[in-house]
């Protein structure tokens, strides 16, 4: 392991995954943690320095260090004013003075979205020290997360699944992580996600109702899911990009559905599970493709209003729709 590894950048699911995997085999005695805005820059330094008798690693990890910025400094001694500006200072400084010589015997951490480019470049020059940013993630990125979890937890998981965990989290990292340690935990290690099984838990969770606003509208039942649509607007949740996705989701896999002869060719080209096509098979005979074009012009219009006016206009898109179904 580094000396240093300086973890930055505003994408807190991809560092915190990045520690977890850095401290997977480290015995717990061996690693301190330290809340930057609870714990003193002493307390922290005094740690680092400490030298191992036993030949065992001393692993140190500063949480939250963003968040110690206004503070200001430790007290200093009785009636002596403190020595630095703010915490934020001291913390910059005498860091810095330790990256000069890090103790070979210590394995520092830190977890900070917005460091200084005197510390980012302090920890570059040293081969022995790392400074790694976590961007933004973008859907792709996401999915990527997805898969290499299932992976990391031996899923067996219908290749549909990571794209429907895309949809409902909106594009957000960390719901998406939220959706994904459920599923895996529901599953356990190595075991087998379906689907349907995917839908039930995900049911449970803040978006289940998403899934009943598809029943509704595909099986041309206006009053029911105007009132699923209705909540959905009070509560604020899911987002209303989130929910025209899922309609525009399930429009273009019953419009192949419709318009494709071999139904296996079209589940295996467009990774459509076996449960998904039973709820088209069912949709098709209400249907046809009249109606999922005009949905296509409902998912476009929708799109359009959240981008030029306010949320409400895309859900009275919606709300209209469903009105003259």
């Amino acid at each position: 392991m580094k000396t240093v590894y300086l973890l930055t950048g505003p994408n807190e699911v991809f560092r915190k995954d990045y520690i977890d995997k850095l401290i997977a085999k480290v015995p717990r005695e061996e690693l301190t943690v330290y809340f930057a805005d609870d714990s003193s820059v002493s307390a922290i330094v005094n740690q680092c320095v400490q030298t191992s008798l036993f030949g065992s690693q001393n692993i140190v990890l500063v949480r939250n260090i963003d968040r110690i910025k206004g503070k200001p400094a430790d007290s200093g001694d009785g009636a002596q004013k403190p020595a630095y500006k703010s915490k934020s200072d001291e913390f910059e400084t005498r860091l810095l003075h330790y990256l000069e010589n890090p103790n070979p015997d210590t394995v520092l951490i830190l977890e900070w979205e917005s460091p200084s480019k005197k510390v980012v470049t302090a920890v570059e020059q040293d081969p022995n020290q790392i400074s790694k940013e976590f961007k933004r993630a973008y859907a792709r990125d996401i999915l990527d997360f997805i898969r290499n979890k299932f992976a990391e937890n031996k899923l067996d998981y219908e290749k549909s699944i990571p794209d429907l965990v895309l949809i409902l989290s909106n594009e957000d990292i960390e719901d998406a992580s939220m959706m994904v340690r459920l599923l895996c935990e529901y599953a356990g290690d190595g075991g087998k996600l379906t689907a349907e099984d995917a839908k039930n838990v995900l049911a449970r969770s803040q978006n289940g109702t998403i899934f009943q606003l598809i029943d509704a509208f595909f099986t041309k039942k206006p009053r029911p899911a105007l009132e699923i649509l209705s909540d959905m607007k009070q509560l604020g949740d899911p987002h209303i990009l989130v929910i025209n996705s899922m309609i525009l989701r399930s429009a273009k896999h019953l419009w192949g559905y419709l318009a494709s002869g071999d139904k296996q060719e079209l589940a295996s080209e467009m990774g459509i599970s076996s449960f998904e096509m039973k709820k088209l098979t069912e949709y098709a005979q209400i249907c046809d493709l009249k109606f999922v074009s005009a949905v296509f012009e409902l998912s476009r219009a929708v799109e359009y209003r959240v981008k030029s006016t306010d949320e409400s206009f895309a859900f009275l898109e919606i709300e209209t729709f469903l009105l003259n179904m």
